[in-house]
């Protein structure tokens, strides 16, 4: 029996990066976001997302999503034919041309079903961002903790966290 392949969200779409960031800072200013940047590094295959709020206490916050995307490296791997082994600039230029559309809709959605879920009264803000809150340093919670993420199912929080 041959293996489907799985049809992943979006894979397919038309929709221009520039259309779900567009749809992305929308959202977030419907939020009260105080401040919106977003930062291509092509050579490292990444785009990146950066806001910031203000709690009701005060205390402004920054949360940072990172998007993975290929590598002009990567993609000119991608651009040669499988059947002759021949480089195509034919290829490589479509894939040009859909780089990060997949992932930024994924992130459009996202974000939507996470302020509908705060809208809701669900959870707070800070308990869905957590993980993309930034330090002082720039560094997320996640970036903080996932080096000790085996230590959390070992020990109390507080000591996994510290040591």
């Amino acid at each position: 029996m041959a293996k489907t392949r799985r049809t992943r969200a979006y894979e397919n779409t038309t929709i221009a990066v520039s259309k779900s960031r567009e749809q992305i800072d929308s959202i977030l200013r419907k939020w009260g976001v105080n401040g919106i940047s977003w930062q291509d590094e092509f050579d490292l295959g990444r785009a990146q997302l950066r806001f910031k709020w203000e709690r009701d206490d005060g205390t402004e916050l920054v949360a940072r999503f990172r998007v993975d995307l290929p590598t002009d490296e990567e993609l000119r791997e991608t651009a040669i034919d499988k059947r002759n082994g021949q480089f195509s600039e034919k290829k490589l230029e479509r894939a040009k041309a859909d780089l990060g559309k997949r992932e930024h809709r994924v992130l459009l959605n996202l974000l939507k079903n996470m302020f509908e879920a705060i809208e809701a009264g669900i959870m707070p803000a800070e308990a869905l961002l957590l993980p993309w809150i930034e330090d002082v340093n720039g560094e997320t919670v996640y970036e903080k903790v996932e080096p000790k993420m085996s230590q959390l199912a070992q020990k109390p929080l507080h000591k996994a966290l510290t040591s």
